[in-house]
């Protein structure tokens, strides 16, 4: 039931690549079973895995959004730990958003071959110690001097941020006579003089993904390391990373999902007791599926459409409800199989509590998107 396969069902047929990227994945499974998470980290390096996502010209195994999608649920369903997951998600999502999709063909022709050889590793740098990632609050400036720039400022929360070999940093390029700011992003190099990294500890449970602090002082780098073109870094390319990341993080959700049917069903002593939840949970991990399938194609159109919007929305309050502790499907299967003196422990299962953080951390955007899904369907019915 539920087979490692199985996550790849939906997407094949759009990505006839992921038979080969499935069969890496079970290599390393099998191989990286007993190891360390940096050891792990280091293992899925040796499998080609970090391939995954990028054209073929450099050196790259291309996948569409749905196909990113369905590695990390197999990823996730298959036990590989999360902060491995998320350090070679991060990687490769940032790479991509912003050198593949933004940077200059010599940038790109710089960086991304090295990436795909498991080389080299990009961190985004937005959000800063007051505000976070709020565009008013940001202070970092980068100062145009001749053919290079000067940036000065500070940028926490980093995903490998220790491991990182460069970074993208948006930073402030210019202020108009009413005080808008016009932001642009430029890719710093880890080694350039001026810049400092200091780790997060509060994040060492999501090891090898190290988070990070870095403080940039008169980094100097070429005018030419300039991401995208200048002042609309932030709605152009830092507003809709979140989007991406929500719609790929999709596959972690479901990966958790499958883990939590899988050990349910094998504390049954007799299953076919609790078809009718069962059947229900398999129609919603159908229809996740679906969903998660269909946002990725929306992604990969470059529409940041209201249906979208509507799609993130229901997946994720589908998951809240499934792991509701009070109502939900999960909890009540629980309590049935105990009627039946069948014991699971659903507080501290592992993927439980991983699919409660992450609804509890949806819940400020859903309520965002509940208001935008809203104001739209009443506008189309008057």
């Amino acid at each position: 039931m539920l087979s490692f396969a199985d996550n790849f069902t939906l997407f094949k047929k759009d990505n006839p690549q992921l038979i080969d990227i499935e069969n890496k994945i079970q290599e390393f499974v099998q191989a990286s079973e007993g190891l360390q998470p940096d050891q792990q980290l280091e293992k899925l390096k040796e499998l080609g895995v970090h391939q995954i996502g990028f054209p073929s010209q450099y050196g790259g195994t291309p996948t569409n959004t749905a196909g990113l999608v369905a590695v990390c649920s197999a990823m996730t369903s298959s036990l590989v730990p999360r902060g491995v997951v998320t350090t070679w998600l991060m990687n490769i999502m940032v790479s991509r958003c912003y050198l593949l999709n933004h940077a200059s063909k010599e940038l790109c022709e710089q960086w991304l071959p090295q990436v795909v050889r498991a080389e080299k590793v990009i961190s985004i740098a937005v959000s800063e110690p007051e505000g976070g990632a709020n565009p008013k609050t940001i202070k970092t400036e980068a100062k145009i001097q001749g053919d290079n720039v000067v940036i000065n400022g500070t940028k926490t929360f980093i995903t490998n941020g220790m491991i990182a070999d460069a970074y993208v940093v948006m930073a402030i390029t210019d202020v108009d006579a009413t005080g808008k700011k016009a932001f642009s992003t430029f890719l710093v190099p880890r080694d350039t003089a001026g810049l400092s990294a200091v780790p997060m500890k509060e994040f060492d449970h999501m090891k090898p993904a190290t988070h990070a602090t870095i403080t940039l002082e008169n980094c100097e780098v070429p005018v030419s390391n300039r991401v995208g073109k200048p002042g609309i870094a932030y709605d152009k390319y830092a507003r809709p990373f979140p989007i991406f990341e929500s719609v790929v993080q999709m596959g972690t959700q479901l990966g958790n999902l499958r883990i939590l049917i899988r050990e349910c069903v094998q504390a049954m002593k007799e299953p076919s007791l609790y078809n009718d939840k069962i059947g229900l949970l398999a129609s919603a991990l159908s229809t996740l599926e679906l969903t998660a399938a269909e946002s990725g194609n929306i992604v990969d159109s470059a529409a940041m459409s209201s249906e979208l919007n509507r799609h993130l929305l229901a997946f994720n309050q589908q998951v809240e409800h499934l792991v509701d502790a009070g109502n939900g499907l999960f909890a009540a299967l629980v309590k049935a199989m105990s009627e039946n003196d069948e014991h699971f422990e659903l507080d501290s299962n592992p993927a439980y509590k991983n699919l409660a953080t992450l609804a509890k951390f949806g819940r400020r955007a859903n309520l965002a998107r509940s208001k935008r899904a809203a104001t739209e369907l009443v506008s189309e019915i008057r």
